[in-house]
């Protein structure tokens, strides 16, 4: 299915969002793929489904995407703000879930909020800057494998609940590694570069004893305030503010010159006129008026023509047999 104009609801198979806010605000529910490739496409959307992906410039920015296995975010700020929560592993679920996020546009995942929820994760933090000021949660019972190249993970958080376990690429990022990079001199507050890879910070009861009483939701809420003061984030939104206002301009621009290039004059043939007080057309509707009214007249012709004959034929006085001939 193709959505696009009016957010589509309800339960059906592949939905893909490609125009401009196509499913802006939308509550997609699919039990195959979701595409939002369109500018904005899925903007402030809920989305479910068990793949979904994020193409378009801005797809998925500031979207929910609830219970996905695999969630891509291939686009330029792709899922900026997003809010991931990885499929429900309750007493409910028939199998072990299983959740990936592939970071692979720049700035894709920005200031993202990614919850495994209990489910073996993923996360391939591969494009430029791709994970920057993302906070995840590796909870529940979940294993959670983070990959971070380059600078994809800087300025990142990794919280490990007390009953996760995390698995991280490079190791050298993770605290509990013999290896462990420490903490950057340039930024006291997040680690070390680790075989020249910039580490995301990782805290909680599963990755360091000290933060045995660590609320993690309330840890990562604190952290994303703290975010939306820095320079990444306010030059995000402001990028977005400005590139959705000039691509609403540019759409009010094109449809202006439309309608005003739009010839809404009839040609001729087309033209209308009155008959017995109604407007009619002079096209199909004019023929069939005529038709009809020479139906009525030859019909008329042929009753009077009838009547005479049979008062003649048949009956009447000398009178009116003199007043027919």
């Amino acid at each position: 299915m193709i959505a696009t104009g009016a957010p589509p609801t309800g339960e059906i198979n592949d939905i893909t969002c490609n125009g401009n806010k196509a499913c802006v605000g939308g509550n997609l529910i699919s039990d195959k793929t979701i595409n939002c490739d369109g500018d904005m496409a899925c903007k402030n959307a809920r989305l479910e489904g068990n793949t979904v992906g994020c193409g378009g410039k801005r797809g998925c920015y500031d979207a929910k995407i609830v219970g996905a296995g695999t969630v891509y975010g291939y686009g330029f700020n792709a899922a900026t703000l997003a809010n991931l929560m990885g499929p429900e592993q309750g007493k409910k679920s028939k199998a072990k879930w299983t959740f990936e996020v592939r970071a692979l546009g720049m700035n894709s995942l920005l200031g993202a909020v990614i919850n495994s929820n209990g489910a073996r994760t993923t996360i391939l933090g591969l494009g430029y800057r791709s994970l920057v000021g993302a906070n995840i949660k590796c909870v529940g019972k979940s294993t959670c494998y983070i990959t971070c190249r380059m600078n994809a993970c800087k300025t990142a958080r990794v919280f490990v609940g007390g009953k996760a376990d995390l698995v991280m690429d490079p190791a050298g990022c993770d605290p509990r590694d013999p290896n462990y990079v420490g903490m950057s001199k340039k930024d006291p507050t997040m680690p070390a570069k680790a075989q020249g890879i910039h580490c995301p910070k990782i805290m909680g009861p599963g990755a360091k004893l000290e933060d045995a009483n660590m609320d993690i939701d309330a840890e990562a809420d604190k952290y994303m305030e703290e975010f939306k003061l820095t320079s990444d984030y306010l030059e995000m939104v402001e990028a977005a503010q400005q590139a959705e206002a000039s691509l609403d301009a540019m759409i009010d621009e094109n449809i202006a010159i439309f309608e005003d290039n739009l010839d809404l004059t009839l040609p001729a043939e087309e033209e209308e006129f009155m008959v017995v007080g109604h407007m009619i057309n002079n096209n199909k509707s004019n023929i069939l008026t005529s038709n009809l009214l020479t139906a009525l007249v030859v019909f008329i012709m042929t009753a009077v023509a009838s009547l005479c004959y049979i008062a003649y034929r048949f009956g009447g006085n000398d009178e009116t047999k003199a007043l027919l001939q």
